[in-house]
């Protein structure tokens, strides 16, 4: 056996250590180094774990709580009524299935029915998987750490966490989060296989690929964006690992393994659900439809404005992300900023698929990781500490409380302005006041800079850090709990009314004063929507059509406001319930200002009003009169 040599150190250890180095008896073989106590999960955790803990509970507060505040829009309804019908007897969930192989995704209809037969069908459940994924999707970045940093996951994930528009996908029924989660899993677990060689990776690589595939047409740009930052970095560099691990045919085999057993059991309800494959091989068509190369150039910088709205961090960090990224031209850096690049050429091909912006919004925050984690880990130049002043040598934290309080000044005063404005223009007082402070700290900042590079430039960006993050909390609370189904917002398309709650309780109270059951209802509408639908599941009696039989003597008619009047065979008396929302959005004769978007922003208060759709409901008389 060779002789092993340990440097000499400069100064002898204390007594103590020599004593205590003395009582500790290391493993002398193999047997006994397996057999040794190793420390419990509690003692292995770290600091940093708690603080993704932390994150994690942030994250599923935004996603998981009072899932029911909004009504399900039809597009969510559809998807919801073709899961739900999958278990009801006879025809319906044939119906069902042969409805859902062409519209729904099939990894969630394959969670989503596991959990029905246990919790029911409400649209918490019907949300539940979504927002499990949504949470999952924000840890994340904690698998990459190594590569990002601990810093740089933390920020990475604090910035997934509080984002708007993956938070209300999060709560969105359909594959979408699924498509995001397993997009990124992808990412990270093919990065860790190429730069670490170990199996695993390799498998949970096939294993995320086989769930992206049954998860919906998002997945797809996921697949196309990646594929082509691979391609372009492998063309221009710099190279992504400098040697490639080489898998043998045994290893192909197993992880080909992984991703067709994942792949069919989500994709198919563990073959339950044959229709699950034409579901997933219909998402590719539906993807490759929505590329639209005509349209006006309000629609083309349709994703630039929702990155406006929603994350404003994507255009204010990222850019000196992308320009630190592309300065040092490092491998990992590089190829977001190519992945980045072709995400956002993407969401302007398919203008009319605003989930593809969710691509923009997941590269952008991993790169600003990236770049926060090179910020906040370079170490100020000691050689220049004792001719700093006093407040530069005390920390960076004097100048970060300094920039949150002018960002407290500066958004105080534009709020007040946007407040005073709407009744008169000229009053610029509180404008004028914000404009000041905000010059104020940027000279504040360049004096610092020339004094401590390093300092100014970590306290700049955890202040623009924890300021916007403050911000994006809000909008993503407002977003998801409140305007959901608000056609004033960008992000939303098609809504339904919170009408529909309230008729689904007035009819289930009608039901049980009238019949002592919740389903005893017989009902005949001409109103037929999927949001209807969904709402009016539990009465088996219930017709839809679009006109009403005449002299029908049924319990509960539903008719659209504005209709003629119907010769019904029994005296009813109806109300007014909300049915659908359609868009607000501001046309070409009637523009909205930007005072008036920036108040919207801040304070959510708009000139255009929501006009909802509404239906008639008319109870029969002798009903009335049992309650």
């Amino acid at each position: 056996m060779s002789e092993q040599t340990f440097p000499e150190t400069s100064e002898p250890l204390p007594d103590n250590a020599y004593s205590a180095a003395a009582t500790v008896r290391l493993p002398e073989t193999a047997q006994e180094a397996a057999t040794a106590p190793r420390p419990g999960f509690l003692a292995s955790l770290t600091v940093g774990d708690a603080l993704f803990g932390l994150v994690a509970l942030l994250a599923a507060i935004l996603r998981l709580t009072n899932l029911p505040a909004i009504p399900l829009s039809p597009a969510e309804a559809q998807v919801a009524l073709n899961t739900w019908q999958f278990w009801q007897p006879g025809d319906a969930g044939s119906a069902a299935l042969a409805a859902f192989a062409n519209s729904g995704s099939a990894a969630y209809f394959s969670f989503t029915s596991l959990l029905m037969p246990l919790l029911g069908s409400s649209d918490t459940i019907m949300r539940l998987v979504p927002a499990l994924f949504g949470v999952a999707l924000v840890l994340l970045p904690w698998l990459w750490r190594k590569h990002l940093g601990l810093g740089g996951a933390l920020v990475t994930s604090l910035l997934l966490a509080v984002s708007p528009t993956l938070a209300i996908t999060s709560r969105t029924v359909g594959g979408q989060a699924i498509a995001l989660f397993a997009g990124l899993l992808l990412l990270i677990a093919a990065h860790r296989y190429l730069t670490e060689g170990a199996p695993r990776w390799l498998n949970t690589t096939a294993a995320a690929l086989g769930l992206g595939l049954a998860a919906g047409a998002l997945f797809y740009s996921f697949l196309l964006t990646l594929g082509l930052a691979w391609l372009v970095q492998a063309l221009a560099g710099p190279a992504l690992v400098a040697e490639r691990p080489r898998p043998g045919r045994a290893a192909w085999r197993r992880a080909a393994l992984w991703g067709l057993v994942t792949f069919l059991i989500s994709g198919t309800l563990f073959f339950w659900n044959l229709a699950g494959l034409g579901a997933a091989a219909n998402g590719l068509g539906q993807w490759l439809t929505a590329f639209r190369l005509q349209g006006q150039l309000l629609d083309w910088l349709s994703p630039i404005l929702i990155l406006m709205r929603y994350e404003l961090l994507v255009l204010l960090l990222g850019v000196g992300a992308l320009a630190w990224a592309t300065w040092h031209n490092q491998p990992l850096p590089t190829f977001l900023v190519y992945w980045f690049t072709a995400a956002v050429l993407l969401a302007l091909l398919q203008w009319g698929q605003p989930a593809n912006t969710l691509l923009v919004t997941i590269a952008a925050y991993l790169l600003i990781g990236l770049w926060a984690n090179h910020i906040f880990t370079t170490a100020p130049d000691p050689t220049a500490e004792q001719t700093l002043p006093l407040p530069v040598r005390l920390g960076k934290g004097i100048l970060l409380v300094f920039l949150l309080v002018v960002g407290g000044i500066v958004y105080f005063n534009l709020g007040r302005y946007l407040r005073i404005s709407a009744y008169d223009a000229t009053q610029m007082g509180h404008l004028w006041l914000a404009l000041v402070a905000l010059i104020f700290a940027v000279a504040v900042i360049n004096l610092a800079r020339t004094w401590e590079k390093t300092v100014a430039s970590q306290a700049t960006l955890a202040a623009i850090l924890v300021i916007f993050m403050l911000y994006s909390w809000g909008t993503a609370w407002w977003l998801t709990h409140r305007a959901a189904n608000d056609p004033r917002e960008r992000w939303v398309a098609e809504a339904s009314d919170n009408g529909l709650q309230l008729l689904q309780r007035v009819l289930t109270e009608v039901s049980r004063q009238s019949t002592n059951s919740d389903e005893g209802l017989d009902i005949v509408s001409a109103v037929d929507s999927p949001a209807l639908r969904w709402y009016l599941r539990h009465y088996p009696a219930a017709m839809f059509g679009e006109t009403i039989p005449a002299g029908t003597q049924s319990r509960i008619v539903i008719t659209p406001a504005g209709q003629e009047a119907v010769a019904l065979g029994s005296d009813y008396f109806g109300a007014d319930f909300g049915h659908l929302r359609p868009s607000a959005g501001p046309t070409p004769d009637q523009p909205t200002s930007v005072s008036d978007t920036l108040r919207w922003w801040l304070f959510h208060q708009s000139p255009l009003p929501i006009t909802p759709e509404t239906i008639i409901v008319w109870v029969r008389s002798d009903l009335a009169h049992g309650s």
